[in-house]
């Protein structure tokens, strides 16, 4: 709740009055000269104090990733990037350092190479694949002061990656990329009234915005307008959808594909009686046609990703599943009055909401293991990600309402309530043995073969698994 309110507040501030990661006192510690360095009264972020890295750089591997989330050319007016640049003063002001995007082919040939020649590489599942398999990365508890159990960073997708005891990925407020791909919920509050359902920001609070929940809603919303009979894009619909929202209903549902076992190893666990049984909902829930059209049976010629979006933003459904990317395009086209809420829990029973991404697009990082001086590289990450809460993440906030904080601080509220549930499922984020893509098409298939395929996933994802932690137990 702290952090509610603290977000509440920071999405209200201009930016020219960004809060400044300014040095208060300094104190002695086993790590060295520290300052703690205070931003919103909550947290302290202990850095060292020290000039003796100025005049370095700090080099990020150049592409979509990382070009999105750590640099900036300079103020231009456009509010993230203005965000990225003052994060970025803040961090070369107090280090003297320059933070830049470093130029080569391929990560994976530079770092097997021994060179020395980035401190950050930002990739989508593919390239975290590569980096870990082969060994490319530093273990996190190497890199002396990142403080991962701090709310700067992504505490529990930083957890899902842990990997015989080791976890080399991470990411936090300083990535605008993962916030952009995070799923979440759009509902049309003028739909919902108009049908007498109940308050969608006091049902996610009361812990009743489950599946069964969204289905029962959904089911007399669906409409068919133009009364040709056929029920299509022209209609009006209780969930808009697409094939890859399965998974995210499965990591929502608290379901895992892959879990830690008595001694810490990693183990398929997808076929529990418990999993299949969540699975079998979604599953009837993900196939059911009666009130949901997917993205892919569209068949306009258009794009079908703008045409679903259209039909959401014209007030014609009452649910639509979207990364938060997707409601910032919006806001400039739509006129309805929509809520944006977590994708829902499995049942009331399931204790706590889980957000997640699309791995498909949003990035996770590592630090390549040539670095030669690890604390120089997590002081200026910490910092950075530390500095990224009120530059960063507000500035997302406020692109994201676009004003509407002012008159409805629940939107806040459930922005911050769908961050700080985000995680990953490591099987699913990995897609290991393929494990993602038999998802996706078990989820989405008519004829409901969950049981026997899931089970034929264990041998080729068990042995996939041995590699990842053959090759996690290898680093230094």
């Amino acid at each position: 709740m702290k952090r509610v309110i603290c977000f509440m507040l920071c999405t209200l501030m201009v930016l020219s009055l960004l809060v400044s990661c300014a040095n208060d006192e300094t104190q002695d510690t086993s790590k060295g000269t520290i300052a703690p360095v205070t931003g919103d009264g909550l947290e302290i972020c202990e850095v060292p104090d020290t000039d003796e890295w100025r005049g370095k750089e700090f080099r990020c591997f150049k592409n979509s990733i990382t070009t999105t989330d750590v640099f900036s050319e300079g103020i231009n007016g456009e509010v993230i990037n203005d965000a990225v640049f003052k994060r970025n003063q803040m961090v070369e002001s107090k280090y003297g350092v320059k933070i830049v995007l470093g130029e080569a082919n391929n990560f994976s040939n530079v770092v097997s190479s021994g060179e020395d020649a980035f401190e950050l590489y930002g990739e989508k599942y593919a390239g975290m694949n590569e980096a870990i398999l082969n060994g490319l990365c530093v273990d996190i508890e190497k890199l002396t002061y990142m403080a991962p159990e701090k709310p700067w960073w992504n505490t529990k997708l930083i957890d899902s990656f842990e990997i015989s005891g080791k976890t080399v990925v991470f990411s936090g407020d300083f990535s605008q990329r993962i916030m952009d791909w995070t799923w979440a919920i759009g509902v049309n509050k003028g739909l919902a009234q108009e049908n007498k359902l109940d308050d969608i920001y006091q049902t996610v609070r009361d812990g009743k915005w489950t599946l069964e929940t969204m289905r029962q809603n959904c089911a007399n919303v669906t409409s068919d307008l133009d009364g040709d009979g056929v029920f299509n894009h022209n209609d009006q619909w209780g969930f808009l959808s697409s094939n890859n929202v399965a998974t995210a209903f499965m990591t929502a549902s608290d379901i895992k594909t892959v879990e830690r076992d008595n001694n810490g190893s990693l183990k398929f666990s997808l076929s529990s009686q418990r999993n299949l049984e969540k699975l079998q909902e979604i599953w009837e829930f993900a196939t059911d046609t009666t009130f949901q059209l997917k993205a892919e049976q569209i068949n306009t010629g258009s794009n079908i990703w703008n045409e679903a979006m259209g039909i959401f933003d014209n007030g014609r459904a009452l649910y639509q599943a979207r990364v938060i990317q997707n409601f910032i395009a919006s806001l400039k086209t739509t006129d309805i009055d929509y809520a944006i809420v977590p994708m829902p829990k499995y049942d009331e029973e399931q204790e706590n909401y889980v957000s997640t991404f699309q791995a498909h697009s949003a990035g996770t990082y590592v630090v390549p293991k040539t670095v030669t001086n690890c604390d120089f590289v997590s002081a200026i990450l910490e910092y950075m990600c530390y500095c990224s809460t009120n530059t960063i993440r507000t500035a997302f906030y406020d692109n994201v309402l676009q004003g509407r904080a002012a008159q409805d601080y629940e939107s806040v509220e459930m922005l911050d309530l769908v961050f700080a549930t985000a995680t990953t499922d490591i099987g699913l984020h990995l897609g290991i043995a393929g494990l993602r893509d038999v998802c996706d098409s078990l989820l989405n298939n008519p004829t409901n073969v969950l049981s026997s395929s899931i089970s034929a996933c264990a041998t080729p994802v068990n042995a996939e698994i041995q590699k990842f932690e053959t090759a996690v137990k290898r680093l230094d």
